[in-house]
């Protein structure tokens, strides 16, 4: 998460009184990042000034001890100080920095005082800020006579600090050179006073004795480090991820020397783009080993994985050596023509939706600035009727079978929200259980008839990946190592004599669910894949891929990881699964596999598997080591 830097800023609207507010955020392990920035739209013309109005509370003033004080609100304020922020609260300028006028977005004064009473107070201050023609600068909320007020609680002994709001806009330009009276009042009388001077100009470039930057190149990586935009090219809103450059610059010592270079980069909006690990009026820094003559360095990304960082707009680039701005730039993100900026259904950015058994239709409205729209992976029981430029109704037919789910999309763009739609289950006989031991299965309309069980081995519904096993165990491990492979001379079961656990002692669906189930033959988990239409998908957080078949009906399998001699791997990412067959080479074509693989399936050390890998969209057979630790799916005798 970005940094929050909590404090209240008022100022005109566009001197508006913005609070503090949070800017969300961080870069991954090899680039600090400053990530999405929820920027504020562009304030309205300076001639509509207004000011929030800050809450008073009523807090009554005991006559006590500390009543003596009270005329000078409980304090001694021995000086102020004044930097300047940006309406997120990072601070741009520290402090009791020299101010330009033309860089100050909000105006923030921090007071230094000795507090009088025994403990702490409540009270509310009034404070003018007074332009060089003796004008107050003010809004439209601002109380009579004074430029804003404020609630400040008042701590007791000496060497207190207290920021107070902070005056201006965002996009800046709410002050002019000059020099600025600075009031602080209480109960009608003023209790503090001092001025400021804002300078013309800008903070200026200075020259040193180490290095001359000559120009910066910028570009985009992804968080793998990978280039997505090359350095030089057109910028797009939405794909700078990280943005990096190449910094041309020449090496002014005869031998290395090592900087340190703090970067700023402000949005359009006048923003200052911070992060969790930003040091305090910067983006990033970086450590530098500079080397003599012309040279090139990388100056490695700053935003976030999304692509959210950085939206259409002139952005201000500066970099900054021992306190003095050396280097200043700017560079444009662009906005592809038909790209959405924004993209929502029914107002949200993930949606979700339920139909009864007998089915229905539902509306939805899409709004986007995207010059179109178009709707993507819808379930196979339902269809989309009466689009227009604004909605699509989705019309879900009655379901025959056990409760279903799925999800579609709407894209526009480079933009997707997701809708995920259930249906309930139906009364008629499209599921059942064996009559025995209750499993149910899914009747899915395949050619050979075959009905699927809805969940695996171990498991209670279709989301839970159940226990692993070996292939040919009826006991799960949390281990699989040739060594506690029941069969590890691969002599009980070989492509000469029994190649088949289906049906035996062998065979966990058997010996578990009874005699009604068993392991899947490869033909049948063949015929599955072919017939059925495939996703990827996530039923109750699982991760995993649905099925829809010939009927419509569909199947889920959840990632269930797979066993060896050092863990379970992947549990979320992979779903492995086991067939009854041990793998003959003969008839499974094995291109692609390590040069021991052939043998080892000469040898009957590996059976026929089904799954599939991280980012999977479908299931894919093949063969892997017997003794390895996967998921059972048994299949109706």
């Amino acid at each position: 998460m970005r940094a929050i830097v909590v404090s209240i800023l008022l100022g005109f609207a566009s001197l508006t009184a913005y609070p503090q507010s949070k800017l969300a955020g961080a870069g991954k392990a090899s680039k600090v990042g400053g990530t999405t920035v929820n920027q504020k739209k562009s304030t309205s013309p300076k001639s509509s000034e207004s000011a929030k109005t800050v809450p008073v509370k009523n807090t009554p003033i005991k006559k006590d001890g500390d009543s003596k004080y009270e005329s000078s609100a409980y304090m001694e304020i021995t000086g102020v100080k004044f930097g300047n922020t940006d309406d997120d609260g990072h601070i741009i300028d520290k402090y009791g920095a020299k101010l330009y006028a033309s860089e100050v977005k909000y105006l923030k004064p921090q007071l230094s005082y000795n507090g009088l009473a025994s403990g702490e107070k409540e009270i509310t201050v009034y404070v003018k800020i007074i332009q060089e023609d003796g004008s107050l600068k003010k809004g439209s909320n601002s109380p009579e006579g004074y430029t804003y007020k404020q609630e400040l609680t008042v701590k007791s002994g000496s060497n207190q600090t207290a920021l107070l709001l902070g005056w201006g806009r965002n996009s800046g330009g709410s002050f002019s050179p000059g020099q600025y009276g600075f009031e602080i009042w209480y109960k009608d009388k003023m209790i503090f006073q001092d001025g400021i001077r804002l300078y013309s100009g800008s903070t200026p470039l200075v020259s040193n004795n180490i290095l001359k930057i000559n120009r910066i190149a910028f570009g985009s990586e992804d968080a793998d480090d990978n280039i997505n935009i090359k350095m030089g090219e057109t910028l797009y809103e939405g794909e700078v991820k990280y943005l990096i450059g190449n910094m041309y610059y020449e090496g002014l010592y005869s031998n290395d020397q090592k900087v340190t270079l703090y970067m700023r980069i402000f949005f359009p909006s006048g923003a200052l783009s911070s992060g969790t690990d930003s040091p305090i009026g910067f983006s990033y820094k970086r450590e530098v080993t500079i080397k003599p003559g012309s040279n090139v360095y990388k100056i490695t990304g700053w935003g976030n994985k999304n692509g959210t960082t950085y939206k259409e707009g002139k952005h201000k680039y500066e970099i900054w050596l021992d306190g003095e701005k050396i280097y200043e730039t700017t560079f444009d993100v662009k906005k592809k023509e038909g790209a959405a900026s924004y993209l929502t259904v029914d107002s949200k950015t993930a949606v979700s939706t339920s139909f009864a058994a007998s089915g229905g239709n539902e509306t939805f409205y899409v709004k986007t600035d995207a010059t179109s729209w178009e709707t993507w992976g819808v379930p196979s029981w339902c269809e989309i009727k009466s689009k227009t430029s604004t909605s699509f109704t989705l019309s879900c037919k009655p379901n025959t079978g056990a409760a279903r789910s799925d999800w579609m999309k709407v894209k526009a763009g480079g933009k997707e929200v997701k809708i995920d739609i259930k249906q309930s289950a139906g009364n008629y006989a499209s599921t059942g259980s064996d009559e025995i031991n209750k499993h149910d299965y899914i009747d899915l309309g395949l050619p050979s008839g075959t009905k699927w069980a809805t969940c695996n081995v171990g498991a209670s519904s279709s989301e839970e990946a159940g226990n692993l096993y070996a292939w040919g165990e009826v006991i799960p491990k949390k281990l699989f190592s040739v060594a506690n492979y029941f069969d590890s001379s691969y002599t009980k079961y070989t492509l000469k004599t029994n190649d088949s656990i289906i049906g035996t002692e062998n065979d966990v669906a058997c010996t578990e669910w009874g005699k009604e189930w068993c392991v899947p033959t490869k033909a049948q988990v063949d015929e599955l894949i072919k017939n059925c239409k495939w996703k990827e998908s996530t039923r109750n957080g699982r991760n995993g891929v649905l099925g829809t078949g010939p009927n419509g009906r569909t199947i889920f399998f959840p990632a269930t990881g797979y066993g060896n001699e050092n863990d379970i791997w992947y549990t979320d990412k992979e779903g492995e699964y086991f067939c009854g067959e041990l793998c003959n080479p003969d008839y499974h074509n094995h291109n692609g596999y390590h040069s021991s693989v052939i043998p080892d399936a000469r040898n009957s050390k590996r059976a026929y598997r089904y799954g599939f890998s991280n980012n999977g969209t479908r299931l894919v057979s093949g063969c892997g080591p017997r003794y390895y630790g996967r998921a059972i799916r048994p299949v109706k005798i």
